[in-house]
């Protein structure tokens, strides 16, 4: 798969790339590099982001419901307004993540890293916590 001129394939190394709305429904982006990366608005719906290395990506108003994002590294990233619907975010670290208004209904983040992340208007219904740290966490109750 080729979005914006860059290949999309697992263990890649694409930092700082604009995906911009980009449609990478399905991409396989498993342990890349995707450090400071703008996915702002990208349709990210059934991905493969395992292991992958986002710190300080934006994600904002991305759609990544039922992705995999096991043992991913989001910390500090803009994820405000995201959908996360029904992915999968075990071992995830999300600290001092901007996660308001996120969608996260049915999100399985069980021992994830939220420490000093902002949920403030998250929707976490149905959600998994268990074990996550949750340490100085904004707008959660």
């Amino acid at each position: 798969m080729i979005v914006n001129g860059h290949k999309i394939k697992p263990d890649t190394n694409l930092m700082g790339v604009d995906f911009h709305n980009a449609d990478l429904r399905g991409a396989n982006l498993t342990d890349s590099v995707l450090v400071g990366a703008n996915f702002e608005g990208a349709d990210l719906r059934n991905s493969k982001l395992q292991g992958a290395y986002l710190k300080g990506a934006n994600l904002s108003s991305a759609n990544l419901e039922d992705a995999n994002l096991i043992y991913a590294d989001l910390t500090g990233c803009n994820l405000e307004g995201a959908i996360l619907r029904g992915s999968t975010l075990e071992y995830t670290y999300l600290e001092m993540s901007n996660l308001k208004n996120c969608d996260m209904e049915n999100s399985n983040l069980r021992w994830s890293n939220l420490e000093g992340a902002d949920l403030t208007g998250a929707n976490l219904t149905g959600s998994d916590l268990q074990g996550a740290i949750l340490d100085r966490v904004k707008g959660y109750k």
